[in-house]
C-alpha cells in the first residue's frame, strides 16, 4: 500500500491542520460523552447511558476519520516510524470502540455492573488512546 493516503478531499497545510485539531477535538468530546454515560449508569438511567455511550462512539469515530483527512491533505506518509505512537493511539481507539459496543449490548441486557465495568475501562484507554495520537501528531507536525 502506497505510504500516502489518496484521494482525499482538499488540499492544504493549513486545511490538514484545522481537520486535524477538529478531529482531535472530537474524539475529546466523544470521551466527555462516554463520562456522562457512566454517570447515567451509575443512576441507573440505561436509556441516557444508552444515548451517551452512541453519541461517544460517533464522535469518537468522527474525530479519527478528520485527522486521518488532515494527514492525507498535509501530505504526511503514514508508515513513518515517527508515527508509531500515533498509530497505538488509533488501534486504542479502534478497540475502545469495540468495547463500547459490547457496554451497549451489556446495557441492553440489563447487564448494568458489567457494562460499569467494561465503561471505565474504555474511558481510561479513550484518554489513553488520545494522548499518544496527540504526542504522535506533535512528533511528526516538527518535521
Amino acid at each position: 500500500m502506497n505510504s500516502y493516503i489518496t484521494n482525499c478531499p482538499g488540499s492544504g497545510r493549513l486545511g490538514g491542520v484545522q481537520n486535524i485539531l477538529i478531529g482531535q477535538d472530537r474524539i475529546r468530546r466523544g470521551l466527555e460523552e462516554l463520562c456522562k454515560a457512566l454517570k447515567f449508569l451509575r443512576c441507573e438511567n440505561e436509556y441516557e447511558a444508552q444515548l451517551a455511550v452512541v453519541n461517544g462512539i460517533h464522535h469518537i469515530k468522527e474525530g479519527l476519520n478528520m485527522i486521518r483527512t488532515g494527514l492525507c491533505q498535509l501530505r504526511i506518509p503514514l508508515d513513518s516510524e515517527n508515527l508509531r505512537e500515533f498509530r497505538e493511539g488509533v488501534r486504542i481507539l479502534c478497540n475502545v470502540l469495540k468495547d463500547l459496543c459490547s457496554v451497549l449490548k451489556d446495557i441492553c441486557c440489563g447487564r448494568l455492573a458489567e457494562a460499569e465495568k467494561c465503561l471505565c475501562h474504555a474511558i481510561k484507554c479513550a484518554g489513553k488512546g488520545l494522548c499518544m495520537i496527540e504526542r504522535g501528531l506533535g512528533d511528526m507536525c516538527r518535521y
